[in-house]
């Protein structure tokens, strides 16, 4: 702990009276020595006195009420003229006075125990407060404050930018509920109704069965009734017929007497109509269980209805998606040249790991720049990083980049391509793989229930006609020389990630590759208990058509597998940070499990209106990969953790010079 007794010039003879030679020596050391020897606040702090600091948040509010977050967007917000700390001493004893002093300098004396100072610059300071008391000692405490802005870039494609996750979603999280379960009701009582739609077929056509054997049964007693009267008219005796008349009927007939015809005649006509009282109940059966299908199939109809005209009023809950609007003068075209927003929002992964970075620590705080693009690559021709880097040095220019965070090569690699390849193509791992076009018919079928069939129909009819093994192929193929691209050719020219010490050294070889954060992709393709998802035609919604369990097992190992390989080849070639675990924590979260991390297909629709945020990360994804990215920066931002100082910036501090030098605080 310094001492402060020796605050006036004094010569070495005067210091050296009463003995006191070492404990000068000691107070009245090199004020210039302060910066460089600063120690950790918690061994700088006077016994039993302390204060506190924190800066103002920069990232995660919504000033203006718009339901979003704010982001600095100019030059001028990004990198402001001085930094703000607020400094709370109320903690100790209480005074009439508090000088405040800035690197040995006073610069402020106030009654308030709260103070706040504008510096200049980012960086180490050292602060003290002396608080004064009429009649009492007064009381001294000092730390070393470090001011430090972490500044943060995302770059890349839709899964950092926050395709999936609006900032404003169309449905929020309780109507998507509601919708998604009157979906799944009406998915359920649309299989009701086909099941009974089929009873009643069957009813129908047992009771026409069962009807034309009853008639049939009539028309035999009716036969055999008509032959009885015919046989009693020509040889009843009482009639005294003529016994020739009854001779002439019988004959041909095998019957040897009278008797044994009437007898014979009497049991058909029995028998025949006991057979007519058995089919009659048969027929009242089957009329009941038609009358029963037919009830059935007329109340799953209603069911039907009823869930649809539900469905049709929380539908008329449904807003308009909003994202983040673009920075000022920023225009992005798409390969016909038609402009088109790039779908940001706060909800993506770097944005909440940015958030949590500025919430984790109330004395630091977070400027965040959000330039990830949907449907971006390294080099195509539209809202690439070769646009997406150098926009972010226009307005970020010299000041230091504590972190960049990248997600990039997905898109290079045409993983959308190969997974909707996966859904027409049959056995789409192979080199010439049969095609079935109406594979998502159904999941369209049902969407078309809120509104949105004619898009789905869209989405699934547009597939490309080359296999996905051999679009794999060729795609990751190609990645490493793009991302040599990236590191060797647009990193560089980001003037705030290279390191200032190295300034003799080409561009190239003063990328402080640590701080670059390569993100690997997700893993869509298990459920919740880890098994690969499989069509299901019980459960539409949580089902990719047409892509079987072996076409899962090969998109999670031989495609999403081979980019995320090259990812994590990347970053050990070029020196980047590669951001684990967000591939393993969706091993029982995928497009098909309850409990899923994937926007499904209606859900893209009911959350931002189109087919584009099918099979990203949802909210609870994107908090996952939040964490993980958060958790990588940390051990680089706070060496001690985050209860220690924070990394201390780039940019010196300005000490000016000392007002008064050494010895006990002022009185």
């Amino acid at each position: 702990m310094r001492s402060f007794a020796c605050r006036v010039p004094i010569s070495g003879r005067r210091c050296l009276v009463g003995g006191l030679m070492l404990f000068v020596v000691a107070a009245c050391r090199d004020v210039a020595s302060v910066e460089s020897t600063a120690e950790p606040s918690s061994s700088r702090v006077s016994p039993g006195a302390s204060f506190d600091w924190s800066v103002p948040p920069r990232f995660g509010m919504d000033r203006n009420g718009d339901g979003m977050v704010d982001y600095p967007r100019t030059p001028e917000d990004l990198s402001p003229a001085s930094w703000t700390v607020n400094f709370d001493a109320c903690a100790m004893p209480p005074g009439t006075r508090y000088t405040w002093h800035v690197n040995e300098r006073r610069v402020a004396s106030v009654a308030s125990c709260e103070w706040a100072y504008q510096f200049p610059t980012e960086g180490r300071y050292d602060v003290a407060v002396h608080v004064v008391r009429a009649g009492e000692p007064g009381s001294w405490a000092e730390h070393v404050v470090t001011v430090q802005d972490w500044l943060v870039v995302s770059f890349g494609d839709s899964y950092a930018s926050g395709e999936g996750v609006p900032e404003v979603p169309a449905a929020n999280d309780e109507l998507l509920a509601a919708i998604d379960a009157t979906l799944g009701s009406l998915e359920e009582a649309r299989s009701r109704l086909d099941a009974t739609l089929v009873n009643l077929e069957l009813a129908i056509a047992s009771l026409a069965e069962a009807f034309e054997r009853k008639e049939l049964a009539d028309s035999i007693l009716a036969t055999q009734q008509r032959r009885l009267e015919e046989f009693l008219a020509a040889c009843k005796i009482e009639t005294f017929r003529d016994l020739v008349e009854c001779a002439d009927f019988l004959a041909g007939l095998p019957y040897d007497t009278y008797q044994t015809a009437s007898d014979n005649f009497n049991l058909a006509v029995a028998e025949a109509r006991e057979r007519v009282e058995s089919l009659t109940q048969a027929y009242q059966a089957a009329q009941a269980a038609f009358n029963e299908a037919q009830a059935a199939f007329l109340a799953a109809q209603d069911a039907v209805a009823n869930l649809q005209a539900t469905i049709a009023v929380l539908q008329a809950g449904l807003g308009v998606a909003e994202w983040q609007a673009p920075f000022p003068t920023e225009v992005w075209l798409d390969s016909q040249g038609r402009a088109y927003d790039c779908h940001r929002s706060a909800n993506a992964a770097p944005a909440r790991a940015a958030l949590a970075l500025e919430q984790g620590d109330p004395r630091t705080s977070v400027t965040f720049v959000h330039l990830a693009c949907t449907g971006a690559r390294i080099d195509a021709d539209r809202n690439n990083l070769r646009q997406q880097i150098p926009w972010a040095e226009g307005l970020i220019g010299p000041r230091e980049i504590d972190a960049v965070l990248v997600s990039i090569g997905g898109n290079d690699a045409g993983f959308a391509s190969i997974a909707t390849a996966c859904v027409v193509q049959q056995a789409c791992y192979d080199a010439v793989p049969a095609f079935n076009p109406a594979e998502g018919s159904g999941l369209c079928f049902l969407i078309g229930v809120i509104g949105f069939g004619q898009q789905c129909t869209d989405f699934f009819a547009v597939f490309p006609e080359e296999s996905a093994s051999r679009l794999v192929e060729a795609g990751v193929g190609a990645l490493p020389p793009k991302y040599q691209e990236l590191a060797q050719v647009l990193l560089p020219t980001l003037s705030g990630l290279l390191a200032p010490e190295l300034a003799a050294l080409d561009p190239v070889d003063r990328v402080r590759s640590g701080r670059v954060y390569i993100t690997e992709y997700v893993d869509m393709t298990k459920d919740d208990d880890g098994a690969y998802c499989r069509p299901d035609g019980a459960n539409l919604l949580g089902t990719v058509p047409g892509v079987t369990a072996d076409e899962m097992a090969w998109l999670d190992i031989g495609a999403a597998g081979s980019i995320n390989r090259a990812v994590a080849d990347a970053a050990a070639a070029h020196g980047w940070s590669a951001v684990g675990g967000i591939y393993a924590g969706y091993a029982p979260h995928g497009y098909c499990a309850d409990d899923h991390w994937v926007v499904r297909a209606h859900e893209t629709f009911l959350r931002q209106g189109d087919a584009q945020g099918m099979a990203h990360p949802n909210m609870a994804g994107h908090g996952h990969n939040g964490q993980a990215v958060l958790a990588a920066l940390m051990p680089d931002l706070y060496p001690e953790g985050l209860g220690g100082a924070p990394r201390a910036p780039d940019q010196p501090s300005s000490p000016g010079a000392p007002l008064v030098s050494g010895g006990a605080p002022p009185q």
